[in-house]
């Protein structure tokens, strides 16, 4: 038995389900219609960050982004 941990890669399939489940939660949707439009923009969002990390910035805070560039 290792101590070391296993680390757990997560495809852009998993981001976007992932984030459609606290989605649902969060804003407590109950619409079964709507959970497809959903998981679709969130996929398209891990989409585009797995190519291009560098966009994700532009949504954090100016004070975390001053922290990062230091």
């Amino acid at each position: 038995m290792s101590d070391n941990p296993v680390t757990i890669q997560r495809n852009r399939l998993d981001v976007a389900m992932e984030l459609t489940q606290l989605h649902i939660k969060q804003f407590h949707i109950l619409e079964e219609e709507e959970i497809p439009g959903i998981y679709a923009q969130y996929y398209a969002l891990a989409h585009c960050l797995q190519k291009d990390s560098q966009k994700l910035h532009e949504f954090l805070p100016q004070e975390i982004r001053n922290k990062l560039y230091k």
